[in-house]
């Protein structure tokens, strides 16, 4: 159940912050959360 609210809380934020931050690089806009995402479930 934890992992499911861990998903849908970035996909929440994802989306959340594409509205608000349209003109940044998108690679390193989507790249970094899911970067952090992975550290986070390994560690």
């Amino acid at each position: 159940m934890g992992l499911l609210q861990l998903f849908a809380d970035a996909l929440k934020l994802i989306t959340k912050e594409f509205i608000n931050f349209y003109f940044i690089n998108k690679i390193s806009f989507y790249l970094i959360p899911v970067i952090s995402l992975i550290l986070i479930m390994i560690l």
